[in-house]
């Protein structure tokens, strides 16, 4: 089974940007989002600790949306596993939105292509 997985950023007006995460056929799109330089920061910072492999086993941040959305990003680390979950925050409950498991080389190559993209991007 490909386990393939790709995280895409997109320029709106201002700060804020498209947010598209992809497993195979299955994507799964964040309209838009606030502050997304810092969005951007965070995953440049994990892809640092991710090469210097000294990630925490669970790395979670939140991505503000407007309307008062928001939307969880949880990356796990087991091993050689990764996975990679986007919640959607509705009151006190946290439905799957995605869902991403594959290796940790597959979750650092699809965050590096994303760094690339967002600088590219100018973000």
């Amino acid at each position: 089974m490909n386990r393939s997985l790709s995280i895409s950023i997109y320029r709106r007006p201002g700060t804020r940007a498209s947010l598209i995460f992809r497993r195979n056929n299955v994507l799964y799109r964040i309209t838009t989002i606030e502050h997304a330089p810092a969005v951007v920061k965070v995953f440049n910072g994990y892809l640092i600790d991710l090469k210097k492999n000294e990630t925490e086993p669970m790395f979670v941040f939140e991505v503000l949306c407007p309307g008062n959305r928001h939307r969880v990003v949880e990356i796990g680390l087991t091993g050689e596993k990764a996975h990679l979950y986007v919640f959607e925050m509705i009151g006190e409950e946290l439905p799957v939105c995605f869902k991403w498991e594959g290796s940790k080389e597959g979750l650092w190559q699809a965050v590096s292509e994303f760094t690339v993209m967002a600088f590219i991007s100018k973000y």
